[in-house]
């Protein structure tokens, strides 16, 4: 599961702080409504659409665990079975037995579905989920693999709409539809190929753990013929030896990257260390309406756009939030930005913005507070160890 994700600025649908169910989101009920409303028109008449939400442009599925709900997890394809929080697993009172290690648990649901859809195994693992729920600033109930309610998969992100289909449902058929890719699977990773700046084919792995639009190795970036050194970058100061950072640490951008009959035009790209193959994550994925079958090894990619969307230029003051932690939001700092250029180190903690106390802030409230036109300026707080300070930033284009 890749963490890196697009410095908090291209925001897909975010949501404020998740609960378990005996919370009952009353405050978000009016959001989810309309968002089941934008998404009704994307799907059958006779099928059931289940509510998804994103949140740091990761998406979360609403499920039923033990016939109560609604519970939020996140879509992983490479998990090969679902984990469950310990928080989750203690309120439904699971009955749990040792794992592979003393901080693995399993268990087992009564019950486990997607919608109309039952799960085909409800068979879990109990973990700590604490490190994704301060990345998100959020309560995740847990991780599930969609394959595990069918094996056609619909995300429809821009609407906020997800189906699981059976076999005797499923759409994809026809190969020789020009929407129509195949896919492989590489590791439990589902891959489809792609056409990099024109020029390029290469497999790249379809994560929904990805936040971002694209990432390649430094090494693939060399043979699309991208200099690191000598190209248009945005470098995010992290702490050293910090691991699983919640932002790709380098992003530069591509010309392009098509997928079948579909593109993207001067997308993000965040630089992966090491050998890791290329990455299309929910920063594509959002632009369109993707339908995976698993068992016919297809993937069709749907728009109703009249030209192929293009990543937004990165405006901000180069404070990246970066994990939820006693209730305030960290950030990391964004190279040669307005906030490193005022000596702001990274992991500071962000206290309020233009006076508005940032305490217990979800993420879309906290993004949304940062200045984010061109010459917009907000007055931060931060504090870093015993130091509190004040000072004036002023948004401009990082990338």
């Amino acid at each position: 599961m890749r963490t890196g994700d697009t410095l908090g600025i291209v925001p897909a649908m975010t949501s404020s702080l998740f609960h378990p169910p005996h919370s009952r989101w009353l405050c978000r009920t009016a959001i989810f409504a309309s968002l089941l409303f934008l998404a009704a028109g994307a799907f059958a008449a006779d099928e059931k659409n289940t509510e998804l939400v994103c949140i740091r442009n990761r998406p979360l599925v609403s499920v039923s665990l033990n016939k109560i709900d609604p519970y939020y997890m996140l879509l992983d394809f490479s998990i090969p079975q679902t984990i469950l929080s310990c928080e989750v697993a203690e309120y439904l009172g699971l009955e749990t037995i040792p794992g592979l290690s003393p901080e693995i648990r399993k268990t087992r649901l009564d019950s486990f579905r997607c919608g109309n859809r039952p799960s085909v195994s409800s068979a879990c693992v109990v973990m700590d989920l604490a490190p994704l729920c301060g990345l998100l600033g959020a309560t995740v109930a847990g991780i599930v693999n969609p394959r595990v309610f069918g094996p056609e998969i619909v995300l429809d992100i821009g609407h906020g709409g997800f189906v699981a289909r059976g076999a005797a449902d499923a759409a994809l058929h026809d190969e020789k539809d020009p929407r129509t890719v195949k896919m492989s699977v590489t590791g439990d990773l589902p891959t489809v190929p792609a056409l990099l700046n024109g020029a390029m084919q290469r497999s790249c792995v379809l994560d929904t753990t990805f936040g971002g639009t694209v990432a390649v190795s430094e090494a693939l970036l060399a043979e699309l013929g991208i200099a690191l050194d000598a190209a248009p970058k945005l470098v995010v100061r992290t702490l050293p030896g910090a691991v699983n950072d919640p932002v790709g640490r380098v992003q530069v951008r591509l010309k392009s990257v098509r997928v079948g009959a579909v593109e993207i035009r001067n997308p993000l790209c965040a630089v992966e260390p090491g050998n890791q193959p290329p990455c299309l994550g929910i920063g594509f994925l959002r632009h369109f309406r993707a339908i995976l079958n698993f068992d016919q090894g297809l993937v069709r990619l749907e728009t109703d756009a009249a030209s192929p969307p293009c990543d937004a230029p990165v405006i901000g003051c180069g404070l990246v939030l970066a994990a939820f932690r006693d209730d305030f939001w960290t950030v990391w700092i964004a190279l040669n930005s307005p906030a490193d250029r005022a000596g702001i180190p990274p992991d500071s903690v962000l206290l309020a913005v233009n006076g508005k106390d940032m305490k217990g802030a979800s993420h879309a409230e906290a993004f949304a507070s940062l200045p984010s036109e061109e010459g917009q300026e907000a007055e931060i707080t931060v504090s870093h160890g015993e130091e509190v300070r004040t000072v004036s930033l002023k948004a401009e284009t990082l990338l």
